[in-house]
């Protein structure tokens, strides 16, 4: 409808609650678990309004171009906006009361500013007094201010249609997007912020993707040790960089997620073990000493014969682990042990979960028909909805109305999987990953409810609980710091598959850890570093393009690439579909070895000669 102020504060409000609502993903089959509200100007007023007005773990961040965070320095210069807003002449304190700036707690979301100064708009002060306010209540604001270009608010690349963004106010959003997902790029199956204009200098340290990217603009973008084995990026403008290098180093959690988890324990700290390795308390990672005082929740045993053992790692590849017994016979098993969650004066606690991280292994002594207890809310099955995370020796659930995992969405060793369909081999270590379809509650580790020789089965390396949703770009964060840091031993050696337009490039600088990745499309691909390449022609769509063999070798999967050959002396020995660049003694001199064949579409002005030692040139 139309109307005074606050009618279209409101509006933006109950939209952004309707995309947070079950009825949104109901109809349109989307799960908005955080919303990221934006806007300019006027628009820029609201988004800091919505987003400053939701549950803050509902709000990604802000973003603010050029608006109005504080209306007080806009009011004096437009007096006449504020009698059309209002529809009357505002008092200081009604302008108080409609500023963002009113809204600022400790607890609010991060919020991006930009400016230009001046602004022949909208005041910068009215974006100033807003940071100061945000950052006086511990807020992180960050701020990015530019020299006027032209008149008004200076943000609109001239004769763009649709309007774009100078690419300088782009990037500082791309900036501060970022860090808020993990500390670089971090694009999840379900995210929709997949169009980046990236100009020239950007450097991406370990970017995470797992889906499609457009790579835009005329720029060169840099993505250094990417992990992205199943991301499709499109590079419509200008040249995308991978580079590789030859240390391999484990991503950590980021900060923001750390502190989001409920719960974290990892057996290789903070376990409280007596000389005989039976453990009493389990204590959180964030702990600064698992002696005290403490701030998060633990998990504890005072029955000694109950207590799980801590297996320390000896040789490389060994894991470090809590090692709860063995699955049982319900009245005879005694060998099956469990761990109580408690609050930090040792009193039980259950958590109401949405999302749990484990990487477990089932125990040695199972027997075929052996079982294994996660976690469970131990205490009964009220009040529901309850949790025994449970399986069997044929299945990673039960298929049970009281197990709730089943009913979630469930990755094994980082693939969607139904887990009422899993085998769960014995001595095998996996991660699984479960969001609930609901909360779900847990107060144990490996303790049956009812039966203790039901309890146990598990060795259990770490686990992270959350009783909040998260995005599948966190979940992707959490995942790839998980199976990095107990399974992988060196980066994945997929990089992606990457289509080309026209005119626009993809560079590969390899260490010595092989890479392999699909291309399609046209444009060109460069290839250097000492590690092979393993180069995939296409899977819908051929390239037809052009590749230039800078240093070691390019292995090619379907169908043959047409070479540019750069200036140097050099041999391009082709075996079968492997072609490997070998320095030659005679600068200026291309020649070709092996007995397989080179297609070559251009040669550098620089190669004077080329010699055919075998095979075939074309």
């Amino acid at each position: 409808g139309v109307g005074p102020w606050p009618l279209c504060g409101n509006d933006c409000i109950d939209a952004a609650n309707f995309l947070l609502s079950d009825a949104f993903a109901q109809r349109f089959g989307i799960d908005c678990r955080r919303v990221w509200p934006c806007g300019g100007s006027a628009g820029g007023h609201l988004a800091l309004w919505t987003g400053l007005s939701l549950p803050p773990d509902k709000v990604g961040g802000i973003i603010s171009i050029s608006g109005i965070g504080d209306l007080q320095p806009d009011a004096v210069a437009n007096p006449s906006r504020y009698v059309s807003l209002f529809g009357h002449v505002p008092t200081t304190q009604e302008l108080i009361n409609a500023s963002p700036m009113s809204r600022v707690t400790a607890a609010s979301p991060p919020v991006f500013c930009s400016h230009a100064v001046p602004d022949t708009v909208v005041p910068p002060a009215c974006s100033q007094h807003f940071i100061d306010a945000c950052r006086a209540a511990g807020v992180r604001a960050d701020a990015y201010t530019y020299a006027q270009r032209d008149t008004g608010h200076s943000i609109w690349i001239p004769g763009s249609n649709p309007h774009r963004l100078f690419s300088d106010i782009e990037a500082a959003i791309a900036a501060f997007v970022w860090s808020l997902k993990g500390g670089g790029l971090s694009v999840g199956q379900h995210d929709f912020y997949t169009d980046l204009t990236l100009t020239n200098g950007t450097l991406v340290i370990r970017p995470l993707i797992d889906q499609s990217l457009r790579k835009l603009g005329p720029g060169t973008a840099t993505f250094s040790n990417p992990r992205m084995p199943r991301a499709v990026i499109d590079v419509a403008g200008g040249d995308l960089a991978v580079t590789v290098s030859d240390t391999f180093a484990a991503p950590l959690l980021p900060e923001g997620l750390k502190q989001k988890a409920a719960f974290w324990v990892d057996a290789a700290t903070h376990v409280i073990a007596d000389s005989e390795g039976r453990v009493s308390r389990w204590h959180d990672v964030r702990e600064a000493s698992p002696q005290g005082p403490w701030h998060y929740m633990m998990a504890t045993n005072a029955d000694a014969a109950r207590q799980p053992r801590l297996v320390t790692a000896v040789a490389p590849g060994d894991k470090t682990y809590l090692d709860f017994g063995v699955w049982g016979d319900p009245a005879t098993n005694a060998a099956s042990r469990w761990l109580f969650w408690a609050g930090t004066n040792g009193a039980p606690k259950a958590l109401a979960l949405r999302a749990l991280f484990m990487v477990f292994g089932s125990h040695n002594g199972n027997g075929a028909g052996g079982g294994l207890c996660l976690i469970q809310n131990a205490a009964s099955l009220t009040p529901a909805p309850t949790a025994p995370f449970a399986g069997a020796s044929d299945r990673l659930w039960l298929n049970n109305d009281n197990v709730l995992a089943d009913d979630g969405i469930n990755w094994l060793d980082r693939r969607m999987r139904d887990g009422r369909a899993l085998q769960i081999r014995d001595k095998a270590y996996h991660l699984v990953e479960t969001f609930t379809l609901q909360a779900a509650r847990a107060d144990t580790f490996a303790k049956d409810r009812t039966f203790p020789g039901y309890s146990g089965g598990v060795r259990i390396c770490e686990a992270l609980f959350f009783t909040t949703e998260l995005t599948d770009a966190e979940r992707l964060l959490v995942e790839d710091y998980l199976w990095s840091k107990w399974f992988a031993r060196q980066g994945d050696a997929a990089l992606g598959a990457y289509r080309l337009e026209e005119s626009s490039g993809l560079r590969f600088q390899l260490g010595t850890n092989a890479a392999a990745a699909t291309v399609s499309g046209s444009g060109t691909v460069a290839k250097g570093g000492t590690a092979p390449l393993t180069l995939t022609n296409g899977n819908e769509h051929a390239f037809d393009g052009t590749v230039t063999l800078h240093e070691g070798a390019l292995t090619a999967i379907g169908a043959p690439f047409l070479m540019d050959v750069d200036a140097g002396g050099q041999i391009l020995n082709v075996q079968g579909s492997t072609t490997l660049r070998q320095p030659a003694p005679d600068a200026g001199c291309l020649r070709k070895s092996g007995s397989g064949e080179l297609a070559i579409a251009a040669l550098d002005a620089g190669i004077t000669s080329v010699v055919v030692e075998a095979g075939t040139l074309r």
